[in-house]
């Protein structure tokens, strides 16, 4: 399997877009809830690396859950960026038109 990331981009009309997130969050935990099944069953093969000192077989093991970590944390960051361009979206559509792109002014500190 080729592990390379693609950006794709989709529209979606802005009535759905709560039924996406849900979605993608649902999708998010469904491949948490996998890898915590998938390292119960796998933990007493890991076990016995540790053992038998099998550092490669244990390596193995974490390396895997390093990569299925890093592909919910991609998953999760799709998440978020969906909910806050739709978060940005409602913003925008209840703000008169002038001010609806205005960038927030910096803080300045005084001290």
């Amino acid at each position: 399997m080729d592990n390379q990331r693609l950006t794709v981009q989709y529209s979606i009309r802005a009535d759905e877009m709560e039924i996406e997130i849900k979605r993608l969050v649902s999708r998010s935990l469904s491949k948490l809830d996998a890898l915590n099944k998938q390292f119960h069953d796998d933990l007493p093969e890991v076990d016995l690396s540790v053992d038998n000192n099998d550092i490669n077989g244990f390596l193995k093991f974490v390396n895997h859950i390093r990569d299925q970590l890093a592909e919910i944390d991609f998953s999760l960051n799709e998440c978020s960026s969906v909910a806050y361009g739709h978060h940005t979206y409602l913003t925008n559509k209840n703000l008169p038109p002038t001010q609806a792109h205005v960038e927030p002014a910096e803080e300045v500190d005084d001290g």
